[in-house]
Order: structure tokens, then sequence, then C-alpha cells
């Protein structure tokens, strides 16, 4: 995955935020469960003030370190709490909103809403619920990196609503496991989570370089809501 993650990438996602959100030099974004800092870092360089919320200490320490000398802060923290203050955009990318129960979703979403300055917009980024409802119940798939063979199980669950997803890691002499279950959301079920925390669906997209949705085949599902 890192491999697929490229400058060249993040630039162009970084280009369709500016462009969506409005931003300027002297915007104050927040982006919430911001890992190691990749869309930070791009924001920082443009003259964007950025802060991260991240609970993992490891990637906020990979973080501040790339973002050495920017406007950027970054904090350890649970991105569905975040303190005080007003933003010009908040930022929720790669499908870490999807990990947040559904049952918390509404009073997150207004608690985020809470937190734009009027006219600011929210960004939500999530696999296509349509395009893997379309999928086979259960997939697997496996690949070999340079130094281990990775297994990936896929299953669609709650009656389509969530994906769940094992993975299992061997390198010859050691193997590890992990788990986690994704809700599942299309166009249509973001747009009345926004209205329902108080902001309206200011465009749609199926990739986070902006590309239009195909509720098919697009991979991803990107809203951008606006406070009015």
């Amino acid at each position: 995955m890192a491999g697929l993650l490229t400058p060249e990438r993040t630039s162009r996602e970084i280009d369709f935020l500016v462009r969506s959100c409005m931003l300027r030099t002297g915007s104050h974004v927040l982006d919430l469960g911001c890992g190691e800092g990749r869309h930070l870092r791009e924001l920082g360089r443009r003259g964007v003030r950025s802060t991260g919320i991240d609970q993992s200490p490891s990637s906020v320490a990979a973080a501040r370190s790339a973002c050495a000398g920017l406007p950027v802060d970054v904090l350890v923290g649970d991105m569905r709490t975040p303190s005080d203050g007003t933003y010009d955009a908040v930022v929720c990318l790669f499908n870490t909103f999807a990990l947040i129960e559904q049952h918390e979703v509404p009073e997150v979403l207004a608690r985020w809403a809470r937190h734009l300055d009027t006219g600011g917009h929210l960004v939500l980024d999530v696999w296509n619920a349509d395009a893997i409802r379309a999928e086979p119940q259960r997939t697997r798939r496996s690949w070999q990196t340079d130094d281990m063979r990775v297994q990936e199980d896929r299953t669609i669950a709650n009656a389509g609503h969530a994906l769940r997803i094992d993975y299992s890691y061997t390198d010859g002499t050691s193997h590890a496991a992990y788990s986690a279950v994704f809700e599942l959301y299309t166009a249509a079920e973001l747009e009345a989570l926004l209205a329902e925390a108080g902001l309206t669906m200011a465009s749609v997209h199926g990739t986070l370089t902006g590309d239009p949705l195909d509720p098919r085949s697009s991979p991803r599902v990107v809203v951008v809501g606006l406070k009015r």
C-alpha cells in the first residue's frame, strides 16, 4: 500500500481538497485520523495551517517528524471528540470514518459540524458501499511483499451495511493477525447524515482526486458538506 501513496497522488488529493473546501494560505484544517501526516505535510507546504488528531502515539510521532517546520500541530487523541476550536475545513479520509460504529455517527458528525466556521466544509472519504455490495459475500486474496506473505479475507456483514476484513501476516518464522469492521455507506446515506448534522451536501465524488461518482464502479464515495 505504501508504494501506491506516492507524492504525486498526495499532491492531487490536496489539489482536490483545496478546490472543494476553498482553502487558501492561512486557512485552518482539522485532519481526523491523520495517520503519519501524509496530507498534513502537503497542506503545510502550501501554507495551510493544519491540526491532526490520531489515537496512535507512533503515528503522531511520525507525523510530527514529517511536518517539522511547517504550520502543523499533531495531537494524540480520539477523533470522535476533538478539543475546542473552529476550522475552515474538517476532513476524515482514507475510510477512517467507517471505523466509527453507526450508533455513534449522528452525535459524532454533529460534534464535528460544531467545529466548522460558517462557510466551512466537512469532507468524508469512504469505500463505495454499492460497489462492495455487488461483490461476492466472501472473498479472499493474498500477496507477497519483500519480507512477508499477506492474506486478506473480506466478508460482507450486517445485511450489507458492514465489511469485516481479517488480515494474516506470515514472515516464515512468525504469524500475526488483525481484524477490523468497516461500516458501509452510499452517497445518499451520507447526504442524510450530513443533513442531520445541519450540513448541506456541496458535492460528491468517486475518488479523492475529484473524479465523478459511478455508484457501480467507483472505489470511493467522497462527500463534501457545507455549513451555512
